[in-house]
């Protein structure tokens, strides 16, 4: 976190962490063209707070404000444009973390996918549920098996690891003005 917050910092882009009561609010970002902010919910698993960081970075990319929860349920509510950007975002932050390119495609034929996502979350460090959304972005699993283990993994208590929280879906967008 820390490295791409001084990555973001120094081309501009004011990063603060700072504790929110809510856990469920993983961060922010208000975009201007001369002092974009991001503010990351340094409350939430350490996991959490990197994937957040590039994930507002992407919105910022958009030239849009934001705000992202941990609450999956209420992306079907959005606009299929919102759903979009939503998606890219996501993408976005997944590819900064995981790369495609690096990312061991020839490993998964064959094992047992719970310990393959287990070591490949270990691997990047980041949460299991960043390296199954690869997985179904490449359609490796469904859609349906995504949500349901994304489920279950947002249930279980945080792991020493730093948590398995997820990516998150903005809740909250402004055009910039």
């Amino acid at each position: 976190m820390d490295a791409w917050r001084a990555a973001l910092e120094r081309v501009g882009v004011f990063v603060f962490k700072r504790s929110f009561d809510d856990r469920d609010v993983s961060g922010f970002c208000l975009h201007d063209d001369l002092f974009p902010i991001i503010v990351v919910n340094n409350s939430t698993p350490f996991t959490r707070q990197t994937f957040t960081l590039l994930h507002e970075l992407a919105h910022l990319l958009f030239g849009l404000s934001s705000m992202t929860t941990v609450d999956l349920s209420i992306q079907g509510r959005f606009s299929p444009a919102n759903r979009e950007v939503e998606t890219a975002c996501n993408r976005y932050a997944a590819e900064a973390l995981v790369p495609d390119a690096s990312f061991p495609w020839s490993q998964l034929h064959g094992g047992n996918l719970d310990a393959i996502v287990d070591d490949m979350a270990e691997r990047y460090c980041v949460s299991r549920e960043v390296i199954l959304r690869k997985l179904r972005d490449r359609e490796l699993v469904t859609s349906d098996e995504y949500l349901r283990q994304a489920a279950v993994w947002a249930s279980e208590p945080a792991r020493d690891n730093g948590g398995d929280e997820g990516e998150g879906v903005t809740t909250q967008r402004n055009q910039h003005i």
